[in-house]
């Protein structure tokens, strides 16, 4: 996951979504595979996965990325607005 997460975190989306989904094939119950999954369908405009593979993460996880993926995903505005909260839970429980 830790080179899913450097291709993600640099912009390169469609390499660290191969590297997540490869390793969620094995461990699909991974919320920080989830979370850091959610947050690059966000950033590729993919709004209806992102929303989907974010609630499933914060369901399985109980912490500080639980709860700013819900609070994001029940915010109202524009999604790009919302990338700098998704981010900086991302950054917190992803590493």
């Amino acid at each position: 996951m830790t080179e899913a997460h450097r291709f993600i975190e640099a912009g390169e989306f469609g390499p660290g979504v191969k590297l997540a989904c490869q390793h969620l094939d094995d461990n699909f119950e991974d919320p920080k595979a989830l979370f850091l999954l959610g947050y690059a369908f966000l950033k590729t405009d993919q709004i209806g996965l992102s929303y989907q593979v974010l609630k499933r993460a914060s369901d399985l996880f109980q912490g500080e990325a639980a709860i700013c993926a819900t609070s994001v995903l029940s915010s109202g505005g524009s999604h790009r607005s919302r990338f700098s909260t998704i981010k900086a839970a991302k950054m917190a429980s992803c590493e």
